[in-house]
């Protein structure tokens, strides 16, 4: 599958206190039509200026997925090198140097979805082969990880995820053995979770999401 890029976002608290200021956002690896890449481009805000880091993805590498610390760092976990990884790259802010966790994933997997609580823990959520119900838990800034006992409803991968940070991060849609329209809602700081009686308006996977933060 080819169709996941990363998204990252970077954005630190203005001066005095004020609100959160966006920096740039970060797209890495995927496909090109013939092969995986490792790039890792970045959009600088608000000119909307492209460049490309001088060190990418520690492996080439598609269907990954990411999450951000705002101001700390951006993470790129999971994905497919034609066989699937566990591996979780931290690109720390703003000099966006990376490292490779020593822990990654609790298992290699691809087209997983993420999201952050932010300066909290992000989360690495479902995946194939064969799909799984595992949300993996990375505590920030340590970047230790576990591994939530109650995790999705039911297997699935494919799906997407965003957080209203400090409340609660959704994972919508996905594929098991049927395309679905559920929303399942993370509650933090508890984790427990709960699928929502409101639903997409039709069954996705492979779908992209976002928040206005």
């Amino acid at each position: 599958m080819s169709f996941i890029l990363l998204g990252i976002l970077n954005s630190q608290a203005a001066a005095g206190g004020g609100p959160i200021v966006a920096v740039a956002g970060y797209v890495a690896g995927g496909f090109n039509g013939s092969i995986r890449v490792d790039t890792v481009d970045k959009l600088a805000f608000p000119g909307e200026t492209i460049s490309t880091l001088a060190t990418g993805l520690s492996v080439i590498r598609n269907a990954l997925t990411g999450f951000s610390n705002a101001n700390v760092a951006g993470y790129a976990a999971g994905g497919s090198t034609g066989s699937l990884v566990s591996t979780v790259d931290k690109f720390t802010f703003p000099s966006d140097s990376r490292i490779t966790l020593a822990t990654g994933l609790s298992n290699s997997r691809d087209v997983v979805a993420a999201f952050a609580d932010n300066a909290v823990a992000g989360y690495v959520l479902g995946g194939p082969e064969p799909p799984t119900t595992t949300v993996d838990k990375f505590a920030l800034p340590s970047d230790t990880r576990s591994t939530l006992a109650s995790g999705l409803s039911r297997a699935k991968f494919s799906g997407a995820g965003f957080a209203n940070s400090g409340v609660a991060g959704y994972y919508l849609g996905g594929d098991s053995a049927f395309r679905t329209d559920e929303i399942e809602k993370f509650a933090f700081p508890s984790d427990t979770n709960s699928v929502l009686t409101t639903v997409l308006s039709d069954n996705n996977d492979q779908s992209g999401a976002m928040q206005n933060a």
